[in-house]
């Protein structure tokens, strides 16, 4: 991933959030721009891939995004994050905390196949089933998403998403993987929405 300079960062940030995705600028490059900034799942994706969004539900679309770490796996993935009741009331009392994680993206090259993907998946209570859960993993070339794969489960407690891909050539090869949780009534927050992701792979040769 090649480094940009701060000016380049604020054109990239003003053009992406204008919905469209900026030439000079990777996807990749553009996500780290947009990193930590205040948006929603929609504003998020009209800036990556506007394609992206076909088929997400509006609940989804209007879930703000959580970030992790910049420049690296995000290191809150490799920790347990916990949800909690509103409140101790009568009904909520008997509602577990929830505990959850989102693995950072995965990619491994071996001969001319790269292997990419991710999980989320909730830790505790063991098993404990939650309303929706999803990913999306896309495997980047030179910051450019040129494959990906995505599930959504209901009533489920884990999924995982991801692919083979043959590769045509040397690069730099890098797996971002996007989390949604939806929880029962009565959590907060009753949604998350995160980005994790993969070390680059570089391949040198070919």
């Amino acid at each position: 991933m090649r480094n940009i300079c701060t000016l380049c960062v604020v054109c990239v940030v003003c053009v992406a959030l204008a919905g469209v995705v900026a030439s000079a600028a990777t996807e990749v490059e553009t996500l780290m721009a947009l990193w930590g900034r205040d948006m929603t799942v929609e504003q998020l994706w009209r800036a990556l891939d506007p394609s992206a969004l076909a088929g997400m539900s509006p609940r989804m679309r209007a879930t703000k995004v959580t970030w992790g770490e910049p420049l690296g796996p995000a290191t809150a993935a490799r920790h347990e994050v916990q949800v909690s009741p509103l409140s101790s009331g009568a009904v909520l009392s008997s509602l577990p905390d929830i505990s959850y994680v989102f693995s950072p993206g995965e990619v491994d090259i071996y001969a001319d196949v790269a292997g990419y993907g991710g999980y989320s998946k909730i830790t505790s209570p063991r098993s404990y089933a939650v309303p929706y859960i999803w990913v999306r993993a896309r495997l980047c070339w030179n910051g450019t998403t040129i494959d990906q794969a995505e599930r959504g489960r209901y009533n489920a407690y884990y999924v995982a998403a991801g692919g083979n891909y043959t590769i045509t050539g040397p690069g730099d090869y890098q797996c971002v993987a996007y989390h949604y949780i939806q929880f029962p009534t009565g959590y907060s927050p009753a949604e998350v929405y995160g980005i994790t992701y993969s070390d680059v792979y570089h391949l040198i040769y070919w």
